[in-house]
């Protein structure tokens, strides 16, 4: 049935959203699986992520499917059946309990709120990750019924696999301690001795999600996508936290409409901060009053509570106030909540089981009618965008990716237009200003494309983009100091980001100033070292006289990329002058 409704995912192409980066324009993927690959995979914190299981993925996929959308889009969807199969197993192993199992089961495969985490060729590290995430409490549960050594290895590798994948996992050994008190029974809460067995078991898994969590703080700081409190303060963080959570159960009761992008406006109205926050307080205390005699509310509440704690944005990596795809595993929780406590409510009624099998498939067909409408919006990029911009107030994000959509298919008065409706929804978007200044560079209008950057910079002083654009715009018209502060001012802001490096050291090469832009170009040659690295430090060398160190950075150019339109003529240039010293 899975199959059924989500067929139609198999004839969507890539989205402009992060699918070229991951995939239709990521020359390390498109490359396929090879040892620099493998290498690069587990090194690289790119698209301010570590995981490189999630890289050789995508890799794999070229090697089976080649470039084209379809086979990624079927590998997605295998996944998430796999991952239904292994949640009834794991369920049905645990509690033994064969219907309700199977209903969970089925409402994480056909609930709306899913679709993104399967439609979305990015979102490959969704379903990956979750996997081998299921698998580990299988794993675990197995350990716990026959303790051994093997099975609880096993259950770390996996553990490490799943983080390796996508580290919102790191919650696991917080959940594998809930299942312990239920279904398991092998944790007392009043016990202070079974608490520290328990803990100690788990020590291993704490490590690994420790480690786990570092390189996930740090790689978004590379990136510089991990917002500052200047952007958002703690208190709008715990606010938008707070009405996150009651906004997503309201989701999976309501699954409608559902976007790809819901802003984060800042502070949040104090009313509803409050209101969610009384709705938590009051779930929390029933589950807590109830736990004795229905100890799986608890469970499946914290697990709810727990699973979501990682995205839930008190440490906010881009400007979402929530997404969809966050909820591909916390909703399991209500899911298990929810069935076992109507399965224990109907049980005290007699008769009453017709009614609830009725009621389990009429949920389960409004899923199906719900998901297979969403998955329709997914099948272009304006599609799903236009779709987000009308149902969400002021998505400045969505006219901005609209805008580059269009502009990628060279439809100027189209980007033009979602470009300014995006600063009409929000005046301090300074990726709108821009890629409104971008395309008037590109038309000739230079004038108006520099206004458009200063205007980016007042409303971000800090971003790097508009500093980026702005210094090469600055640099064409022969403003080389004013150009070379922009650069700086880009990586001041963003110390990784290549093409300022790039540009800056061409500019001081262009200044006179050899050994500034010498230091620039190992910089770039460190962190990237293609034929365009090797040459722009050869050439830099040359240029100052350094003949003989120049001649081996562009041979490798030329190794590297033989067509390379200077390599080859800077090369004999280096030789001859070798030769005359």
């Amino acid at each position: 049935m899975t199959g059924g409704v989500y067929y139609g995912v198999l004839h969507h192409g890539f989205l402009f959203l992060d699918d070229g980066r991951y995939v239709e324009q990521n020359p390390r993927v498109l490359s396929g699986l090879s040892w620099p690959g493998v290498l690069w995979a587990l090194k690289s914190t790119d698209l301010s992520n570590w995981h490189p299981l999630t890289w050789l993925s995508h890799m794999l996929d070229t090697e089976l499917f080649g470039p084209e959308a379809a086979g990624r889009h079927a590998v997605n969807l295998l996944l998430h059946v796999l991952n239904t199969v292994v949640l009834f197993w794991v369920l049905q192993r645990m509690t033994g309990a064969l219907w309700r199992s199977g209903f969970v089961a089925a409402l994480f495969a056909l609930h709306p709120c899913h679709v993104e985490s399967v439609a979305w060729i990015s979102a490959r590290k969704d379903v990956l990750s979750t996997f081998f995430w299921l698998v580990t409490i299988g794993l675990y549960a197995e350990h716990a019924s026959k303790p051994g050594s093997a099975r609880y290895l096993a259950a770390l590798l996996t553990f490490a696999l799943a983080l390796m994948a996508k580290p919102m996992g790191v919650t696991l050994p917080l959940l594998l301690l809930l299942l312990d008190y239920w279904p398991l029974g092998r944790l007392q809460l009043e016990s202070v001795r079974s608490w520290a067995r328990a803990l100690i078991e788990k020590i291993p898994f704490f490590a690994l999600s420790l480690l786990s969590s570092i390189v996930t703080i740090y790689a978004p700081l590379q990136s510089g996508a991990l917002r500052s409190l200047e952007s958002f303060s703690l208190g709008d963080r715990i606010g938008n936290a707070l009405t996150s959570y009651a906004s997503y159960i309201g989701k999976t009761l309501w699954p409608w409409p559902l976007a790809i992008f819901y802003p984060h406006r800042g502070t949040a109205p104090l009313l509803t901060v409050a209101a969610a926050a009384m709705l938590l307080l009051v779930l929390s205390g029933v589950v807590i009053r109830w736990r004795q005699r229905h100890p799986y509310l608890l469970v499946g509440w914290l697990w709810y509570l727990v699973t979501l704690l990682p995205v839930i944005g008190l440490l906010q990596v881009g400007a979402q106030a929530m997404a969809d795809r966050y909820t591909y595993v916390p909703l399991i929780g209500l899911f298990l909540a929810v069935t076992w406590g109507v399965a224990d409510l109907a049980r005290l009624r007699h008769g009453s089981e017709r009614l609830l099998v009725t009621l389990a498939a009429g949920v389960l067909a409004v899923c199906s009618i719900l998901t297979w409408h969403q998955l329709g919006l997914w099948q272009d990029t304006a599609t799903l965008f236009m779709h987000a911009a009308r149902v969400t107030e002021r998505n400045d994000f969505a006219y901005v990716v609209l805008g580059r959509h269009f502009q990628q298919q060279r439809d100027s008065d189209q980007a033009i237009h979602y470009f300014s409706e995006a600063i009409r929804a929000n005046p301090e978007n300074a990726s709108a200003w821009t890629d409104l200044g971008n395309i008037y560079r590109r038309q000739g209008e230079t004038s108006e494309a520099a206004r458009h950057y200063r205007k980016a910079l007042r409303a971000d002083a800090h971003f790097y983009r508009a500093h980026h654009v702005l210094g090469s715009l600055l640099r064409e018209q022969g403003d080389l100091d004013a150009a070379i502060q922009h650069y700086r001012r880009a990586l001041e802001s963003l110390p990784s980001h290549l093409p300022s490096h790039t540009d800056l050291g061409i500019a001081l090469v262009r200044r006179g100033s050899y050994a500034e832009a010498i230091r620039e170009f190992r910089t770039v040659l460190r962190l990237n070292p293609d034929a365009n690295a090797h040459y722009n430090l050869g050439n830099a060398l040359l240029i100052s006289g350094d003949a003989p160190a120049a001649m081996p950075l562009l041979e490798q150019a030329v190794r590297l990329n033989p067509d390379h339109p200077m390599a080859r003529q800077q090369l004999q240039k280096a030789r001859r002058r070798a030769l005359l010293r």
